[in-house]
C-alpha cells in the first residue's frame, strides 16, 4: 500500500519504520539546516528530535525500537563558529528523548548504520583509506 505523507520541511531524506511501524524517523531539511525527526506512519504527530546546526543523516531504528543509529557530524572537532566540521561518525539517538550518543573508537567518515537482527551490533560503511594519519 502506498501513501503519500506531505511533511512541511523542503526536503525529507533516509525515513526508517520503528520495528512496529508506527512511527518513521527521518532527516529533515528546513532552511538548509538538518535535524531528525519522527511522525506518525498515518503523518500525524511529527517530531522534532534534534534543533541545532549539526548535520544529521541515515537514521535506522534498533529491532527494539528504543534507539536509533545516525550518522553526524556532531563530534569534536566540530566548531560551527569557524565552520569547521568533524568526518562523519556513528551515534546512537534515544527514540524517547532524542539524548544523542557518539558510538566510541571511531576514526571519523562512518556513515550508512544498519542493526544486527538482534540489535547487539551496528554495522556501518567506514572509509578506512580516508582517515588522517
Amino acid at each position: 500500500m502506498r501513501k503519500r505523507l506531505d511533511l512541511p520541511r523542503d526536503a525529507v531524506t533516509g525515513p526508517s519504520y520503528s520495528p512496529d511501524d508506527k512511527h518513521i524517523v527521518f532527516s529533515g531539511t528546513q532552511g538548509g539546516i538538518t535535524d531528525f525527526y519522527i511522525v506518525d506512519s498515518d503523518g500525524k504527530h511529527l517530531r522534532k528530535m534534534t534543533d541545532d546546526l549539526y548535520g544529521d543523516l541515515q537514521p535506522t531504528w534498533s529491532p527494539d525500537g528504543k534507539t536509533i543509529a545516525v550518522a553526524t557530524d556532531r563530534a569534536p572537532p566540530t566548531d560551527i563558529s569557524v565552520l569547521k566540521f568533524a568526518k562523519w561518525q556513528i551515534a546512537l539517538m534515544d527514540a524517547e528523548t532524542g539524548a544523542i550518543t557518539l558510538v566510541p573508537g571511531q576514526a571519523g567518515l562512518n556513515l550508512n548504520p544498519m542493526w544486527a537482527p538482534d540489535g547487539q551490533s551496528i554495522a556501518y560503511y567506514d572509509d578506512a583509506y580516508g582517515r588522517d594519519k
